[in-house]
C-alpha cells in the first residue's frame, strides 16, 4: 500500500509541474503546441523565407577601406624584398608576404600599402623595443593590439589562442619535426676482407675451431666414419646438432649484420627518445616552437641558438638534432651550403598550422570582422592553388638549388637491402685464395706418393654437402679398368663412405646394393 501511495504521489507531482510550465510559458507569450506565440515562427522547409540578418552593408564598408598591417621583419631571404633605390618594395618580386598581402587586398577590396608598420622578431633589434628580452608571444600580442593584422607565419599554439588571438586562413604547416644530418650510408660502405667473420666475436670463432679440431681427433681416433657403437653415435648426433645451431646462427647474424649496416642510424627518432638519451638539440630561442617544446619535454638537453643559425650549429656538430617547423625545414632544405644533408627524422611531434594573426574583438574596434574577411579570402586563395604557387615561387626566389627526389628504386626495400660485392666480396676472395693454393698442395702430395708407390693412399673425408673427395685407384678386383684412374666421390650424392686402413673402401651406389672396391694395395 505504501508503494502505491508513493506512485500516485509521483504522478500528481509530475502533472503539477507540467501545468506550472505551461502557465509560465503562456505568461511569457510562448505556447508549446505548433510554436504559437513565438516571436518569429515559420513552418519548416518553407521556401524563400529567411530570418538571417543582412550584414552585407557592414562588410561592404570593408571594401575601399584602409587597414593597418604590422609586417614582421625577418632577415631570412624571400619574405620581404625591399628595394633601397626606390625606397619601396621590389617591383619584380616584393617577397612572399607582400605578394600574399597584395592578392588578399585585391580580392577583398581594401588598401594597406599606405598604412603599414614594421615589427621586429624576438631575435632582432632588441634595443628597438621598450620591453627588453621580449618573447615571440609578447611581440605577437602587442602587434595584434596595435595593428589590424600581424603578418608573418605565426604558429597557432594553444597558449596564443587562450590570449584571444585568432589565425584566419591558416595555410602554413608549423608542425614540429626533428631534423638531423643525413650522410648516405651506401657511400660509406667499404670493402672488408674479413666481413664474413663479423657475425661472431673472436672468442666464438676460437671455440668453434677448437671444437672442430678436438672432435675430429676423437672421431678419427675411434675410426668413426661409420659409427657403430652408442657412444660414437651420440657424438655424431651431438656434433650434427651443434653444426646445425652454429650454421643457422651464423647465417641469421650475417644477414642481419649486413642489412643493419645499410640503415642510417640517427641519434634519436623522437623528442621523447632524445630526452631520455640526453641528445643535444638545437632550438630557436624565444620562439613559439621553443616554448611549446620545452613545456612538453622539459628535461631534454636543449641548445638555445638564433633562429637563422640553427642549422649552422647542426652542421658544426654543436648539436645532434634540430627542432623546427615543417615548412621552415623545407625552406632550409633549399640552402645549397647544406648539400642536401638535412633529413626529417621520425614522425611529426606536434601537428599545428599558422598564418597571419588578428585579435578577437567584437566590441571595441570590431576587428573580428577583418578576421572573418581575411579568413574567407585566404581559404579561397588556398583552394584555387594561388598560395601553393606563391610558396613555390618563394622557395625558388631563395635558391634554385633543389635536392634530388628519391627514386622508386631507392625506396624499394629489395633494392635498398640488396647486398653488393662490397658486402659479400670477402668470401669470394678467400675462396679464390684457397683454389690457388690447392694445386701446390695436391702436387706435393702426388710427388711424394709417386716416390713411394707402396704408400697407402687414404682420401680425406670431407664434410657432407660442401665438396667432393678424389681417390686414385691403384687396383680393383671388381673393376680392373678403374686401375690408375681418379675416382670422384661426391659425398652428397653417393652417401657416406667409410675408409679403413689396410681394409676395404666401401662405396654406396644406391640404398639397396653396395659394392666393395678392393683396397688391399691402396
Amino acid at each position: 500500500m505504501k508503494h502505491q501511495h508513493r506512485h500516485r504521489g509521483s504522478i500528481v507531482a509530475a502533472i503539477a509541474v507540467v501545468f506550472l510550465c505551461r502557465h509560465l510559458l503562456y505568461c511569457h507569450g510562448v505556447t508549446i503546441e505548433e510554436g504559437e506565440g513565438a516571436p518569429i515562427q515559420t513552418v519548416q522547409f518553407t521556401p524563400n523565407v529567411t530570418h538571417r540578418t543582412d550584414m552585407c552593408d557592414k562588410q561592404r564598408l570593408f571594401r575601399g577601406g584602409l587597414i593597418e598591417v604590422a609586417l614582421i621583419y625577418n632577415d631570412a631571404p624571400g619574405l620581404i624584398v625591399f628595394n633601397e633605390d626606390t625606397g619601396d618594395f621590389d617591383e619584380d618580386y616584393p617577397g612572399f608576404q607582400i605578394t600574399l598581402l597584395d592578392e588578399l587586398a585585391r580580392r577583398a577590396g581594401f588598401e594597406w600599402r599606405y598604412s603599414w608598420g614594421v615589427a621586429f622578431p624576438a631575435h632582432l633589434y632588441d634595443g628597438y623595443r621598450l620591453q627588453p628580452n621580449a618573447t615571440a608571444d609578447d611581440i605577437l600580442l602587442w602587434t595584434v593590439n596595435a595593428y589590424d593584422v600581424s603578418l608573418t607565419m605565426w604558429d597557432a599554439t594553444l597558449n596564443r589562442l587562450k590570449l584571444g588571438i585568432t589565425f584566419p586562413g591558416k595555410f602554413v604547416d608549423t608542425s614540429t619535426v626533428l631534423v638531423a644530418t643525413n650522410a648516405d650510408s651506401r657511400e660509406q660502405i667499404s670493402f672488408d676482407a674479413f666481413a664474413f667473420l663479423k657475425p661472431f666475436s673472436i672468442w666464438v670463432w676460437v671455440c668453434t675451431i677448437i671444437t672442430i679440431v678436438f672432435t675430429s681427433m676423437a672421431a678419427i681416433g675411434q675410426v668413426m666414419f661409420e659409427p657403430t657403437r652408442h657412444g660414437e653415435r651420440i657424438l655424431v648426433i651431438s656434433l650434427s646438432f651443434w653444426s646445425l645451431i652454429l650454421v643457422s646462427t651464423y647465417t641469421a647474424n650475417l644477414a642481419g649484420f649486413l642489412i643493419s649496416e645499410r640503415q642510417q642510424l640517427y641519434p634519436a627518432s623522437s623528442l621523447a627518445e632524445a630526452e631520455r638519451k640526453q641528445v643535444p638539440i638545437c632550438i630557436a630561442a624565444n620562439m613559439s616552437i621553443s616554448s611549446k617544446t620545452k613545456a612538453k619535454y622539459p628535461n631534454a638537453n636543449y641548445v638555445d641558438v638564433e633562429f637563422n643559425s640553427r642549422y649552422d650549429h647542426l652542421m658544426k656538430n654543436d648539436c645532434s638534432l634540430v627542432v623546427d617547423g615543417y615548412d621552415s625545414f623545407k625552406i632550409a632544405e633549399r640552402n645549397e651550403s647544406y648539400s642536401c644533408s638535412l633529413v626529417w627524422v621520425g614522425r611529426v611531434e606536434d601537428r599545428s598550422q599558422g598564418g597571419p594573426a588578428t585579435i578577437v574583438d567584437t566590441g571595441d574596434y570590431c576587428t573580428s570582422l577583418i578576421s572573418h574577411v581575411i579568413d574567407f579570402y585566404l581559404n579561397e586563395m588556398n583552394q584555387d592553388g594561388y598560395i601553393e604557387d606563391a610558396v613555390t615561387k618563394f622557395r625558388d626566389s631563395i635558391s634554385s638549388y633543389q635536392c634530388p627526389e628519391e627514386s622508386d628504386s631507392y625506396l624499394d626495400l629489395d633494392d635498398t637491402f640488396r647486398l653488393t660485392m662490397k658486402d659479400m666480396g670477402s668470401i669470394f676472395l678467400w675462396h679464390f685464395v684457397f683454389v690457388q693454393k690447392m694445386p701446390s698442395i695436391t702436387n706435393g702430395k702426388t710427388s711424394s706418393m709417386a716416390e713411394d708407390p707402396d704408400k697407402k693412399l687414404i682420401p680425406v673425408l670431407i664434410v657432407p654437402g660442401f665438396m667432393s673427395s678424389v681417390l686414385t685407384v691403384q687396383s680393383s678386383s671388381l673393376k680392373p679398368s678403374w686401375k690408375d684412374k681418379r675416382l670422384w666421390l661426391n659425398i652428397t650424392s653417393l652417401g657416406f663412405n667409410s675408409i679403413k686402413r689396410g681394409g676395404k673402401l666401401q662405396r654406396n651406389e644406391d640404398i639397396r646394393s653396395k659394392r666393395l672396391l678392393d683396397a688391399e694395395n691402396v
